[in-house]
């Protein structure tokens, strides 16, 4: 073969193995969650708490099910840590941490929640729910977790609440 025509092929089996990586990548769904501080006027008064954006960076339409509140009950130890790891055989993410699940009837916001392709839906959790659950944490530090249909989980940044 012809030192031109081989050059072509390797150049045309490259570009094609990129442009190949590039289409998985665009078609594997994202979503970003990002917990913000704000507040929810309804008619007269004004509620407190905590707003989760929901953010879909993807072509395809998302559902959210399922929202968890994670709380901090014991400080960090390194040595808890590395037992936890060799117990399970795997690096330990939410260690020291405590989930909870929100009672459907006490949410502002209702799920399931549908994202459409490149938009946004704001989830609003009320101050009182939030007191009442961050009870038991030690630092105020909480963090928020959603579930896809497919039950990918994405979290978002810590807040302090108190």
């Amino acid at each position: 073969m012809d030192t031109a025509t081989l050059a072509i092929a390797g150049y045309a089996a490259v570009l094609s193995t990129i442009v190949f990586v590039w289409q998985i990548r665009a078609s594997r769904p994202r979503i970003r969650l990002k917990a913000v501080y704000g507040f929810k006027k309804e008619r007269d008064r004004s509620q407190y708490g905590v707003y989760l954006i929901v953010t879909n960076d993807s072509v395809f339409k998302i559902t959210i099910r399922d929202m968890m509140l994670f709380v901090k009950i014991k400080p960090f130890r390194l040595s808890d840590w590395i037992k936890s790891a060799i117990t399970l055989r795997r690096l330990p993410s939410n260690l020291n941490w405590m989930g909870m699940g929100f009672p459907e009837e006490k949410l502002q916001s209702r799920l399931p929640a549908s994202v459409d392709a490149y938009g946004s839906v704001y989830l609003f959790i009320d101050e009182v729910l939030l007191k009442r659950v961050t009870n038991s944490s030690i630092d105020n530090k909480i963090v928020f977790e959603i579930r896809d249909d497919l039950q990918r989980t994405c979290r978002s940044n810590s807040l302090f609440f108190s």
